[in-house]
């Protein structure tokens, strides 16, 4: 016959429930060593879900403490490039010395995530043609040093913006520009 301890909890049940219905005092003894077993059992479960319960609770604060430093870094980020002016000159490299394709000056506008919405005006060195327009841009390349972004003053941004804005007025004004050539 298997000992107390090595009962499944179905046979400490069925094994209670008979030696209740007999009357000497070895089934007795037995009863109880069965009851003491059950609230052994019961209370090793209830200490091992109260200690599961403490690690789901500890893993979950510990991803609630990560998850907010993440956002403390990108509300650090987002404060640090937010309102500034950057420039960035980018190179045509078909040649045998790199020349100065066109530059771009950027005005952070607003920020979403991890994005910098930026008003941007591009300067091509070789012609006349200006680009203004808005887009996004990545807050971690523009905070990046090996990406090149210099930051610039709002005066700077301001002139560039202003020239591209007086440039071309409207598309009539590309036509006159057009027919002088001829």
């Amino acid at each position: 016959m298997k000992t107390v301890k090595e009962m499944s909890n179905v046979e400490l049940v069925e094994t209670l429930n008979v030696m209740e219905a007999i009357d000497s005092p070895e089934a007795k003894k037995l009863a109880e060593d069965i009851k003491a077993e059950q609230t052994r059992r019961e209370a090793e479960a209830e200490a091992k879900r109260k200690a599961a319960e403490e690690r789901k609770k500890a893993e979950e604060a510990k991803r609630e403490a990560e998850a907010a430093q993440a956002e403390d870094k990108l509300v650090e980020k987002q404060k640090s490039v937010l309102g500034k002016c950057y420039k960035k000159v980018f190179y045509d490299t078909n040649y045998l010395r790199p020349t100065v394709h066109y530059t771009v000056y950027y005005k952070v506008t607003g920020v979403y995530d991890d994005k910098a919405v930026v008003s941007f005006v591009k300067v091509y060195d070789h012609s006349e043609m200006v680009s203004r327009t808005i887009t996004f841009v990545d807050i971690n390349e523009l905070l990046d040093k090996s990406e090149k972004y210099e930051t610039i003053t709002r005066k700077e941004f301001t002139e560039q913006y202003n020239s591209a804005k007086s440039s071309f007025e409207d598309i009539a004004d590309v036509f006159k520009r057009a027919f002088a050539w001829f």
